[in-house]
């Protein structure tokens, strides 16, 4: 089936610690391994009508919604799989003993702490290489120290999140929905789909980071406010470059340019063990059986292997 038949950038997606969410505009599935070994799949229905307005189809605009709806939607489906997870544990049970131990994911909210303690980490370096370089020694001990104290900030944070199953969990995600366009859902074509995509969020954020770094080289009298605010537009431009980019990613140009996103993703994603990568058929295989959006934008979904 050709790849471009497929809609694309109409499947979202979150990883956990203990499984991962799929969704499409009118319903969300998530999808754990319980302590049994066995993988517990639940669906929700989301309200598409939003999806409907041009005004967030805008150039721009589109980008900021984006970023707003992500927010928001990711911590309604945390807590779904919060909840979920919390039940799969007997009260008093500390431990079950089990390879797969369900567990409330530190990711993705505290994720966008550790983002801005790296933001800042990198801004402090900025800073401390400055003070090096013009031998002021109070400032050299001054950022110095808060560039430790941030780094090992997002250490504990990366540890108490249980980072490599979420790393795994991210890279099925991405299987999930390369499968789904490449237009062949089966457990082997999941399995080998490449784990990192191009229109993840922290291709954005690649961006994003960039930009901001050359602020602070050569715009370091911005105030935290207004590098908040500046931020808030070179995400939606961002978005628009990788939305962009994408749309050509056919071409070896195009390609190049996306190798920030990829690099940044492998210190996010990484290639999940099989039976991650079950668990994220399992999701994708109920989102397609679920969404009337998805059967409705795709002229060729009768002609998909479901197992």
């Amino acid at each position: 089936m050709n790849k471009k038949t497929l809609p694309r950038h109409i499947i979202g997606g979150v990883a956990f610690t203990s499984g991962l969410v799929l969704y499409a505009p009118d319903v969300a599935v998530m999808a754990l391994r319980e302590p049994s070994g066995q993988i517990a799949v639940k669906s929700v229905a989301l309200d598409p009508v939003h999806y409907q307005n041009k005004l967030i189809k805008l150039f721009f605009v589109r980008g900021l919604w984006l970023l707003w709806n992500s927010i928001s939607l990711n911590g309604r489906l945390r807590r779904m799989v919060d909840q979920t997870a919390s039940a799969m544990i007997e009260p008093g049970d500390k431990s079950t003993g089990a390879k797969h131990k369900p567990s409330a994911s530190l990711f993705p909210t505290v994720g966008l702490v550790a983002a801005v303690l790296i933001y800042g980490a990198v801004l402090f370096a900025i800073d401390l290489w400055n003070a090096v370089s013009a031998g002021q020694n109070d400032a050299v001990q001054t950022n110095g120290v808060a560039l430790g104290l941030s780094l090992l900030a997002v250490a504990y944070i990366l540890w108490k999140g249980d980072l490599w199953s979420y790393l795994g969990y991210h890279g099925a995600e991405h299987q999930a929905i390369t499968a789904y366009e490449n237009g062949k859902i089966d457990i082997k074509n999941i399995g080998l789909a490449w784990p990192y995509q191009n229109r993840c969020g922290a291709g954005v954020v690649s961006y994003v980071a960039i930009f901001l770094v050359a602020l602070g080289l050569f715009a370091p009298e911005l105030t935290f406010w207004q590098t908040v605010a500046l931020a808030l537009v070179l995400f939606s431009l961002s978005y628009e470059l990788v939305h962009f980019l994408d749309k050509y990613s056919a071409h070896l140009w195009a390609r190049l340019l996306l190798i920030p996103g990829v690099l940044l993703q492998l210190l996010v994603a990484k290639h999940p063990h099989a039976d991650q990568s079950e668990v994220a058929y399992a999701a994708i295989s109920e989102l397609v059986k679920e969404s009337a959006v998805l059967k409705s934008q795709n002229p060729k979904f009768d002609e998909m292997t479901l197992d």
